[in-house]
């Protein structure tokens, strides 16, 4: 059975004060609550509850167990919780860009225009014409054209815009050049 799973289980069991609490708060059966306290007691070889027909209690294992359990379940809950607040901010960092010199100067302004919409990310175009190592030069992006896939890249095609719609201001220092 997962790990997990009973450890949550077996928490709920302490902290409600009975089985059949523990299932309705976890919307489970009380034989599946009693399944995985059971199983868990048999995987670590020690007996963590007391039960009689109208108490529960720990035993010295399930004392330690449960403050274990508890600790890692608050652990992972808050993990989560920090990688769903992190997924909820704006994007931030530096976005390094790929291209080759003839394209530049379109993507420029874009660049630029790409870099007043999202503020924190700042853009580092590179100008080359050759066909960069993008993990150990740590870029994100590679712009070109006619290339072919190449294995262990994912290659997306764009559709081409007509110059009259790629028309916007140019704003210094938003995107920085390197030759």
């Amino acid at each position: 059975m997962d790990r997990i799973t009973s450890m949550t289980i077996f928490t709920t069991v302490v902290a409600s004060g009975s089985f059949a609490a523990a299932a309705q708060r976890l919307n489970k059966s009380p034989a599946s609550i009693t399944m995985h306290v059971q199983d868990l007691e048999h995987r670590l070889g020690a007996r963590l509850l007391n039960r009689t027909t109208r108490k529960l209690s720990l035993t010295e294992p399930g004392r330690a167990y449960f403050d274990r359990a508890a600790r890692i379940l608050a652990e992972i809950e808050e993990t989560e919780r920090s990688i769903t607040e992190l997924q909820s901010t704006p994007p931030r960092g530096t976005l390094r860009i790929n291209a080759p010199s003839a394209l530049s100067k379109v993507l420029a302004p874009l660049f630029n225009a790409f870099g007043v919409a999202v503020p924190e990310i700042t853009l580092d175009l590179l100008n080359s014409d050759r066909m960069s190592n993008l993990v150990e030069e740590s870029i994100d992006v590679a712009v070109g054209f006619g290339l072919e896939p190449l294995p262990n890249l994912m290659l997306r095609k764009t559709r081409v815009f007509p110059p009259h719609l790629l028309r916007f201001a140019l704003l210094p220092g938003k995107t920085r050049h390197v030759a």
